[in-house]
């Protein structure tokens, strides 16, 4: 039990890190409910993500997201303690009373009963759509109780009573606890170091053989639990981790929900290719050592977010859905990259990674890790990460040299990191492209003018001093421009000067609530215990009207 405990501490305290991250990098989430809710609608959302919508504030109703898809609709109520309430209890897990049940029983009232409640916009747009789908066959709602802790004892008891209640109104109420909601972060933890050994059942003469790999149909339990025992080290060489609320990813997840569509589901879904040291084909399995999924990741993620989010069980998975499986014996680098870039084309693929294999990154790559002291250069999202699981297997023949010259000191989880994407956006704003540099991050490698600029073409004498008198700059920066690449050192320079900088640059968040204050001392904006009151819309319609804040 104490290991239990002790991982379930590890997990708050993981996510409650990437909460914080949240709130810096997004102005619309101002505190630490609004980015729980965030991260719970990314993850219990349903279909392609269009229609989920964050309701919570004044009016909920106790709603604070939603989501639907055809008549099947996902509502549910976040219950997170106050951040001062976390900070002084780091490992302590909060008991919620009855009132988070009087909350749920207050939101459902609120969709399929009669409430006298005041619903706010969103809620209202949530409650015509419920009516008009409700008289459906396949009409399905689902209420979530998402809680960054556990309920007492007496409110378990009225959980249940509720859950019974709401089940005669055909309502599915289901309660996430914070060990259900830290799975993500707590997945592969039993196997944290030893080898990658899975093993995937199939049917007798269900496969195709050949001298160095093979085809067969998987049992998707097999998978979902591959990622419960090994979590992100099974994907080690992978491009990138999960899209959150992909189109793909959500309707993956609703295709496993019934029982026709999991029965098709190897033939609606393009499966796995696992790249390995050495497998073994039985009749009733595979065996595979040393695995690495480089194509699915999708699929095994949305397998195990329906398990997860109950939206499907694990003995319906093992019943009657089957995943098709390509394994190859191959653990060369160069071919698992080809391999690997070939066949991510399930999820549009970001284009910084497209870019990774041009010769340029690939020039950079050596330069950095040449220089001293030695900086990893990533030129995939996540890859240092990735690179250094199992030890850095493959770390010395993709960069050169081992992880520990890259860390200023070898206790250290993390080394001396640099990214592409951040190094383009220092660079152009060094030499004098802050519009460029401010735009979005997706165009540095997207558009190729601006890559061009960014990683093949390099400022003359000329252009420093244009730079330098902001002499008719804008007009003529492009003609001092040289075709060759900057170096390692300038580069450098512009991102540890743009790391200075940033120390001082106060953050999205700040500049959102900047500007909504002078809206309120305008009376555009209103404002009520500490929070803006105003809908959404008119604060995003002030917003874009501000000319300093646009600026």
């Amino acid at each position: 039990m104490a290991v239990e405990r002790h991982e379930v501490g590890r997990g708050m305290q993981l996510l409650l890190e990437h909460l914080d991250k949240l709130i810096d990098e997004n102005p619309e989430i101002s505190d630490i409910h609004d980015a729980f809710e965030e991260y719970c609608m990314t993850k219990y959302s349903i279909g392609d993500g269009t229609t989920a919508r964050r309701s919570g504030g004044k009016n909920d109703c106790g709603i604070d997201f939603y989501s639907f898809s055809n008549a099947t609709y996902h509502v549910a109520q976040c219950k997170i303690p106050e951040k001062d309430w976390l900070e002084a209890h780091p490992e302590k897990i909060r008991a919620f009373g009855s009132s988070a049940i009087s909350d749920c029983r207050d939101a459902i009232n609120c969709l399929v009963g009669t409430s006298k409640l005041q619903a706010n916009e969103n809620v209202r747009y949530l409650y015509g759509q419920i009516q008009s789908d409700k008289s459906r066959d396949d009409f399905t709602l689902v209420f979530f109780l998402l809680v960054f802790g556990r309920l007492n004892e007496q409110a378990e008891v009225d959980f249940a009573q509720l859950k019974e209640e709401v089940g005669r109104q055909n309502v599915r109420i289901v309660l996430q606890r914070v060990d259900d909601i830290l799975d993500d972060f707590l997945v592969g933890s039993a196997h944290a170091a030893d080898k990658v050994e899975i093993r995937l059942r199939k049917e007798k003469g269900d496969s195709l053989n050949a001298h160095d790999y093979c085809y067969f149909l998987a049992n998707a339990a097999d998978i979902f639990n591959a990622f419960k025992d090994f979590g992100w080290r099974l994907f080690d060489l992978n491009l990138r981790y999960e899209i959150r609320n992909s189109n793909v990813n959500g309707n993956i997840v609703e295709s496993l929900r019934r029982s026709r569509t999991r029965r098709n589901f190897h033939h609606y879904n393009n499966g796995l290719i696992i790249v390995c040291q050495h497998y073994t084909v039985r009749d009733a399995d595979v065996r595979i050592s040393n695995a690495q999924v480089i194509n699915g990741l999708q699929t095994v993620k949305s397998i195990y977010n329906a398990v997860t989010a109950k939206e499907v069980e694990l003995t319906d998975l093992e019943k009657d859905c089957r995943v098709q499986v390509k394994v190859i014996r191959n653990e060369q680098p160069d071919f698992v990259a080809d391999v690997v870039q070939a066949t991510n084309n399930q999820n549009p693929m970001a284009p910084r990674n497209l870019k990774s294999d041009a010769r340029e990154q690939k020039l950079l790559r050596r330069e950095f890790a040449s220089f001293q002291p030695r900086w990893f250069y990533q030129v995939k999202q996540g890859e240092w990460d990735s690179l250094t699981q199992e030890g850095g297997r493959f770390f010395k023949d993709i960069v050169g040299y081992p992880p520990s010259e890259f860390k200023p000191e070898p206790t250290r989880k993390r080394g001396r990191v640099v990214d592409n994407q951040d190094v383009a956006k220092a660079w152009l704003a060094f030499i004098g492209y802050s519009d460029w540099a401010g735009d979005r991050t997706t165009h540095y490698f997207a558009n190729q003018e601006v890559y061009d600029v960014a990683f093949r073409k390099c400022p003359a004498d000329e252009h420093w001093r244009r730079l330098a008198n902001l002499t008719d700059f804008r007009e003529t920066r492009v003609m001092y421009l040289e075709l060759r690449q900057p170096t390692c050192s300038q580069y450098l320079l512009a991102y540890l000067a743009w790391e200075f900088v940033r120390c001082f640059i106060p953050s999205p968040m700040q500049y959102r609530e900047q500007a909504l204050q002078e809206g309120v001392r305008q009376g555009k904006i209103k404002k009520e215990g500490g929070s803006f009151t105003s809908p959404i819309t008119e604060q995003e319609n002030y917003l874009a009207d501000n000319h300093t804040y646009q600026t």
